[in-house]
């Protein structure tokens, strides 16, 4: 209990409320399995298709040939989709546009995609290693034995919590903390008092 949750481990713990720990997990793997890379007729079709889509530099055809299959080999660890849409953002950004010479050019729209579908990934496998942890320390607390004393012993705020999450019942926090007179019940609230 007296561990210090960081504000990443607390954000994912608030984040994976109402998930299951294999759910995330699978939605995680799914992310990482987009993260595969293209394979080379994918990747030559989709820049045979930038280039009929951008100008031709001035340059020989055996230019031409080695600064394609350069910018192919260079692109080779570039998920299918992910190129697809840096080479359509590359031909639609404003201005003229040659067919790239180098993978730095395409860089510049991959990189931003490609490291948000891994923090995707990194982030869903936090919220499901935080929701794994909620459910181990629920199953912990299952086992507690709770009595009025045990209860005694937590802070009230504390024990207001517990309740609240259904660690126990109304009567045993009632039990453990006696009204004064006058003061409410959480149970009572405002009723029946006039």
């Amino acid at each position: 209990m007296g561990e210090r949750l960081t504000d990443s481990a607390f954000n994912a713990e608030w984040a994976a409320e109402g998930f299951e720990a294999p759910v995330l997990r699978l939605a995680a793997d799914e992310h990482g399995a987009l993260l595969v890379r293209a394979e080379a007729e994918v990747v030559a079709k989709t820049l045979a298709g930038l280039r009929s889509a951008t100008m031709p530099r001035q340059e020989s055809p055996e230019e031409a040939e080695a600064s394609f299959n350069l910018l192919r080999a260079h692109l080779a660890d570039v998920p299918a989709d992910i190129l697809k849409e840096a080479c359509r953002r590359y031909v639609n950004r404003p201005g003229r546009r040659y067919f790239p010479r180098s993978a730095g050019e395409l860089r510049e729209f991959i990189n931003p995609l490609h490291v948000a579908r891994k923090m995707a990934e990194y982030r869903l496998r936090q919220m499901a290693d935080a929701a794994a942890e909620r459910d181990r320390r629920a199953a912990a607390t299952d086992q507690v034995q709770w009595d009025a004393a045990l209860v005694r012993t937590l802070p009230r705020k504390v024990a207001q919590d517990c309740l609240a999450r259904g660690w126990f019942g109304q009567d045993l926090f009632d039990e453990a903390f006696p009204p004064a007179d006058g003061i409410l019940t959480a149970s009572e609230g405002h009723h029946g008092q006039e």
